[in-house]
């Protein structure tokens, strides 16, 4: 199992608006509809590049709606705990390299009681889940 630890930190508040526009399509990939917001974290690029090496992503196509164009984002299954989330990419963005936006099917920050400053660790695969040989 792979792991990457990030330090939350709030974000532009745009997020909420941009998972509202990609919903259908993120549910599609990850079988759930994603609550609307992301949720931030700072880390080490080479660590971030490390970690996704890792993990199959699932690109959305950049497409158009209502006159808008959206940009391609790429989408990394994880886990939070033994929640269900993905970091998603967008092709453009305010944030640097090494800021993750994850969203997940729940307020993260609330079912975990979060924090801005707190460090969180994220995984490939849910830590419950058992490896058989």
């Amino acid at each position: 199992m792979q792991s990457l630890k990030g330090k939350l930190f709030s974000g532009n508040k745009k997020g909420a608006a941009y998972i509202r526009v990609y919903s259908s399509k993120l549910k599609k990939i990850l079988g759930y509809e994603p609550f609307p917001g992301t949720l931030n974290l700072r880390a080490d690029i080479p660590e971030i590049k490390e970690f996704l090496s890792h993990i199959r992503s699932t690109r959305i196509e950049q497409f158009e709606e209502e006159d808008d164009y959206f940009c391609n984002v790429d989408v990394y299954p994880i886990y939070i705990k033994d929640e269900k989330a993905a970091i998603v990419i967008p092709e453009a963005t305010d944030h640097g390299s090494d800021v993750l936006e994850i969203v997940a099917p729940v307020d993260l920050r609330e079912k975990f009681k979060l924090d801005d400053g707190d460090i969180v660790e994220i995984t490939d695969e849910s830590s419950d889940e058992t490896t058989q040989s």
